[in-house]
């Protein structure tokens, strides 16, 4: 039997992640099913199965590889901003810019949304989503502390609140977004809250 090439598995994989991820968006992740899966990927059950141990394992995989690719475009994006101001009013214009066109980005945090709920019923599929929650809420916590040590922010701003307010309304807003389409002011409200949390941060 010819030895099949990591590069090939690879490849395989990202099919299945792909069809996965368009069966999610579709149905949703709670009604997809692992042969929703099978049948838009055109590969075998068993081939499925030898990628991926269950309907949860892909999905985590998907997010995980989300949040690298993520991370990838940030932190090289951030890197070209002088001082921790410059860094979150970025990622707040970043975010801001999302709008209802853009079907993939919505798609994702459809069935990210789902997923949470889903996962909150599970402690073994919770802890990973606070897992994933961490690495995103510490991406903010050290520009903080960044500004605090460079003089920018209040020397006794929370760091961890801060972050917890970003995401929570970051997530909050997408959930709007979500179910009042174009009609939620998504934009102005976005840079409402990034204009609150640097009035919050700045020193006097």
């Amino acid at each position: 039997m010819p030895k099949v090439s990591e590069e090939y598995k690879e490849q395989k994989r990202q099919e299945l992640l792909k069809s996965a991820m368009a069966c999610f968006a579709e149905k949703g992740y709670q009604s997809a099913t692992i042969d929703d899966i099978v049948a838009r990927s055109g590969m075998s059950k068993g081939a499925v199965y030898n990628y991926f141990s269950s309907k949860e394992d892909i999905y985590l995989t998907l997010l995980s590889r989300a949040r690298q690719r993520n991370f990838e475009v940030l932190n090289q994006e951030i890197n070209n901003q002088g001082s921790a101001v410059e860094k979150l009013e970025h990622i707040f214009n970043i975010y801001s810019d999302i709008s209802y066109t853009n079907h993939d980005w919505l798609d994702r945090h459809r069935v990210q949304i789902e997923f949470y709920m889903n996962a909150s019923r599970y402690e073994d599929l919770n802890e990973r989503m606070r897992e994933h929650g961490e690495v995103f809420r510490n991406f903010i916590i050290e520009i903080v502390e960044e500004g605090k040590r460079n003089g920018e922010f209040k020397d006794d701003a929370d760091s961890y609140l801060v972050a917890e307010t970003f995401w929570s309304f970051t997530d909050g807003m997408f959930l709007h977004l979500l179910v009042e389409k174009e009609k939620y002011p998504f934009k102005k409200l976005y840079k409402t809250i990034g204009t609150m949390i640097l009035d919050h941060l700045k020193k006097e």
